[in-house]
């Protein structure tokens, strides 16, 4: 994540391995990205720390220029239960409740206050919990269990999120002992378009000629917020 290169945190450590890296002769590349650069329907911002000893071709030409949304990801998918992973959690009757008081984008602690307003009882604030927007790419995902489909009244299924990551319906996620599929195995991963990028990258690479080694930040993230205002 972007801040794990803040001052205040891993930038000293980072500094370190980019002279190490120097000293034997390699370049070293810190790529500050966003996912719906890369196609995927979800605004998640990382940071590359690149090793090379030829010059690195960031391959603009690959760069998305439009924004991919989650009604784009998710529209084509077989009905539930007919798809690995393709499974919803069933919410309880409070939970139910809110999400049939959630507007596109609305939190869950929103919707709460005003059922409670009715003097109404519901589950309370689930945290990071919203309904998503069909017409805009997701945040960052962290728990898919916390996530309400944008326009059904239920939690996004494993598949749904994977969709949402870019990953190919023919991924298939394992599941633990007990048969339970393991979300942050979709949250906590790499892209796969952000994988293929840094791969295409150098692969074009290995055909530039070798360089003196170099430091180099490049920050892509003010193209993915000129993207995110259209």
């Amino acid at each position: 994540m972007p801040r794990a290169f803040s001052p205040s945190g891993g930038r000293p450590l980072f500094t370190e391995l980019a002279d190490e890296a120097r000293a034997h002769g390699y370049s070293v590349t810190v790529l500050f990205t966003n996912a719906i650069l890369h196609g995927a329907p979800q605004s998640r911002s990382r940071f590359l720390f690149i090793a090379h000893k030829r010059r690195l071709d960031l391959c603009e030409d690959l760069l998305s220029e439009r924004i991919r949304t989650v009604g784009e990801a998710l529209e084509g998918l077989p009905a539930l239960g007919e798809l690995a992973n393709h499974r919803a959690q069933e919410p309880t009757d409070l939970e139910l409740k809110v999400m049939r008081e959630l507007s596109p984008g609305e939190s869950w602690g929103d919707a709460v206050r005003r059922i409670e307003a009715r003097g109404e009882s519901c589950r309370r604030s689930r945290f990071l919990s919203y309904r998503l927007r069909a017409d805009r790419p997701s945040g960052a995902l962290v728990d898919l269990e916390v996530l309400v489909h944008p326009v059904e009244d239920r939690y996004l299924t494993t598949r749904e999120g994977a969709r949402l990551c870019a990953y190919p319906d023919s991924f298939v996620f394992a599941t633990d002992r007990r048969g339970r599929e393991r979300n942050s195995d979709v949250t906590q991963a790499v892209l796969p378009c952000v994988g293929e990028y840094v791969a295409e990258a150098a692969l074009r690479s290995l055909e530039s000629p070798a360089q003196s080694p170099v430091f180099d930040l490049i920050d892509l993230r003010p193209r993915a917020k000129s993207l995110l205002r259209i």
